[in-house]
């Protein structure tokens, strides 16, 4: 059911040049602090905990942006946006001025709880003002500036921690974040406000919350080696389970549940969810994985591994171009996914037939690779959102944004995992991954990258057959939509 209200394209233009700038400063942030954790590490001591400045971030992030998308559904897109922001800015301030490394990841987390949801929000927004068929072009642009504020990130994070110190990257979101508010404020006026009031379901909100923070700081301490026997591990996963079959029984009785049981029994929103987070597992694990390979044996330079990347970075709004072109003109949403999919499978297959070290063939691949995964992203997150009524729109592009971190972290954790037992027989008592590659030999370390792929390359295979298995129905209403 599409929105009412029409609007102009020269309105569009002015709301989502307001929304990429939101998304530049949400974006240009989950990798702009990565190059400064060293840095931050020697100032404030504490290294252990350094990998929860950015963990925190994303597990913060995933548990806020379903609740989000469920309030922006009730109370309208601007206000939601304009509060996250707010409070990226503050908590950016908080971070910049952080005494302590306890502190700083308090300030972390807040940041995630605030301006986590600012994407999967300026998303949903493109499906109030886009015809279906069009969104695919216009989440294009969305897409672009993502993969541009990510890959200018360290670019800048290194720049600044190098001539100003790590405070000035979190002090540099300031300014970024309160033009983004200005702009926000003043295109957003455009939309519909809401009025109806709604009850809000505290109970399932708390539940959801600590399902996805019981994940995802499961799924964090896996990544940085912890025994799945850990008592802490036990303690995380028991509340994963207990607090979602809770989460589960609330939304099934709450007169306005946070994540309707009917949006998620509609094949147009989950088979989009298994595909986004089965692509994103193989794109942000391999993409931990891949520069390490690169590295081993001391073939190549940190950057330029970091280079050899590119292609993977610059793959992804291209594809997410092309199947937005491709969409508007035939509607054939399940074609792009499938076309997607096959040269996602093509080039992980080429990937395990290649060396790591092929310098040349490896571009080829990972260019294409990054194209066919653009393509399937792009085009679920538009059959998610044209596959449920409008008023709907926020909660499940914000499902759909869940999947998408939730996917990147089992990726990042379970192909280090593969990674470590692929190696365990060469130095069974090393834990650390970067001294364990040192100790082995660059066969033994190329064998063992092979199985990282192997293992990405089934995952990628799941959304295959899940498409399959649905049938023509997927996507087949935007064929008839305008």
């Amino acid at each position: 059911m599409e929105s009412e209200v029409r609007f102009t394209e020269g309105q569009i233009h002015r709301i989502i040049a307001g929304l990429v700038l939101a998304i530049f400063v949400a974006a240009v942030d989950s990798t702009l602090v990565s190059v400064a954790l060293l840095s931050i590490g020697k100032d404030l001591g504490h290294m252990e905990q350094l990998p929860w400045v950015m963990s925190g971030y994303l597990a913060a992030s995933a548990v806020a942006t379903p609740i989000y998308g469920k309030l922006s559904d009730l109370y309208g897109r601007r206000p939601l946006m304009l509060g996250s922001l707010l409070g990226f800015a503050l908590t950016s301030l908080g971070s910049a001025l952080a005494p302590s490394m306890a502190f700083l990841i308090l300030m972390r987390i807040l940041q995630g709880l605030t301006g986590g949801a600012v994407i999967a929000m300026a998303q949903a927004t493109i499906a109030d003002i886009v015809p279906a068929r069009e969104r695919g072009r216009y989440q294009g642009w969305l897409s672009a500036t993502f993969a541009s504020a990510a890959m200018l990130g360290p670019v800048l994070g290194g720049y600044l921690t190098g001539l100003f110190g790590w405070r000035m990257v979190f002090a540099s979101m300031i300014p970024l974040t309160l033009l983004a508010i200005w702009r926000v404020a003043k295109v957003l006026r455009l939309l519909p406000v809401t009025t109806k009031q709604r009850p809000i379901d505290w109970l399932g909100a708390i539940l959801l919350s600590v399902s996805l923070s019981s994940l995802m700081s499961f799924l964090t301490l896996t990544g940085q080696g912890h025994r799945l026997a850990e008592p802490t591990m036990l303690l995380l996963m028991g509340g994963f389970f207990v607090s979602t079959a809770l989460c589960i029984a609330q939304e099934r009785r709450a007169p306005e549940p946070i994540i309707p049981p009917s949006i998620l029994s509609r094949r147009g929103v989950w088979v989009p969810c298994v595909n986004v987070t089965c692509i994103f597992f193989m794109l942000i694990g391999l993409s931990n994985m891949l520069p390490i390979a690169m590295q081993s044996g001391g073939a190549q330079s940190v950057d330029e591994a970091a280079l050899r990347m590119l292609p993977l970075t610059l793959g992804i709004p291209c594809g997410a171009f092309l199947a937005g072109r491709w969409t508007y003109r035939t509607g054939a949403s399940r074609r792009v996914i499938f076309t997607g999919l096959s040269l996602v499978l093509s080039m992980l297959g080429l990937m395990i037939l290649i060396p790591v070290h092929a310098v040349k063939p490896l571009l080829f691949v990972m260019g294409f690779l990054g194209l066919g995964s653009g393509m399937v992203m792009v085009t679920s997150l538009v059959v998610a959102q044209s596959s449920v009524p409008a008023q709907f729109t926020g909660i499940t592009t914000a499902v759909v944004a869940c999947c998408r971190t939730v996917g990147s972290a089992v990726g990042v954790s379970t192909l280090a995992a593969v990674l470590f037992i692929a190696l365990r027989d060469q130095a069974p008592n090393e834990q650390d991954l970067r001294r364990l590659l040192e100790i082995v030999s660059t066969t033994e370390a190329a064998q063992a990258f092979k199985a990282v792929i192997v293992m990405a390359f089934a995952i990628a295979a799941i959304p295959l057959m899940t498409m399959l298995a649905a049938g023509r129905e997927i996507g087949a209403g935007l064929r008839h939509k305008p």
